[in-house]
């Protein structure tokens, strides 16, 4: 995968690390890439709350953008990450 390494987006080899991890704790799966957006399907979505935050927490370290530029909160994310099959990643 040789895509990011500019502005705020990680490099190639985080995003490889990064979908390593999830994809074993998650079951996640990269299916959607553009020139600044990644999506991906979650096949196992967090069992608690305190799961939860500490994947929103894991996402804010890999993409700083999703609360930053919603003004999104651990919270709130945290109860999308519940809900929600699919995971959203953006650069600017």
């Amino acid at each position: 995968m040789h895509w990011g390494g500019w502005n705020a987006c990680p490099k190639p080899e985080y995003h490889v690390a990064a979908f390593r991890y999830w994809r074993d704790k998650y079951g996640v799966e990269l299916v959607g890439m553009s020139r600044d957006v990644l999506n991906l399907k979650v096949a196992r979505r967090p069992a608690s709350r305190g799961e939860a935050i500490g994947l929103a927490q894991e996402q804010y370290a890999y993409c700083s953008d999703l609360i930053a530029e919603d003004q999104m909160t651990y919270s709130y994310l945290a109860a999308l990450l519940m809900q929600s099959g699919w995971w959203f990643f953006w650069w600017d």
